[in-house]
């Protein structure tokens, strides 16, 4: 099962360039991953101990009680401090996270073409929506696309 209009909602992409401060992100619809736009984030810090988030979410109750493997590829060029990704599990409005979960492989560094990455979560019952974040750390730019999610089990 593929992640509803990927660009959008799965990683909160914009169909217009957002920059704030040192941080651009958006939708690149002239990069395609799975025949869909891609979503990046671009850094270029004055300082080197900044960082930044690429944040998305999907809903996740249909997959309430199983295990889901998120999937995707990664691409990054010229990343200084790293690359992370993880995903995550919101409760319903008020109570506190449910679970986190980071990408197995760890940090990238540097450049490193289309990578194949799967992040696995075990969604509660009381689950309302999950979280795909991407941490740029330092100067670079990283790209993602092809994402999807698969049920494991019931």
């Amino acid at each position: 099962m593929q992640c509803p209009a990927p660009a959008e909602r799965c990683c909160n992409g914009r169909k217009s360039q957002r920059r704030q401060d040192f941080a651009t992100s958006g939708a690149d619809v002239n990069v395609e991953r799975g025949g869909a736009p891609t979503v990046y984030l671009s850094v270029n810090p004055v300082e080197s101990r900044a960082f930044a988030i690429l944040k998305g979410a999907f809903d996740v109750q249909a997959y309430r009680g199983r295990q889901v493997r998120v999937t995707g590829f990664i691409e990054t060029e010229d990343v200084s401090g790293g690359v992370s990704l993880w995903a995550g599990l919101d409760p319903a409005r008020g109570a506190s996270p449910l679970a986190t979960s980071h990408m197995v492989s760890g940090m990238m560094h540097g450049t490193n073409g289309w990578t194949p990455f799967s992040v696995l979560v075990d969604v509660p019952i009381t689950g309302h929506s999950a979280h795909l974040d991407v941490l740029l750390k330092g100067r670079g730019a990283v790209w993602l696309g092809g994402l999807g999610v698969r049920v494991l089990s019931r």
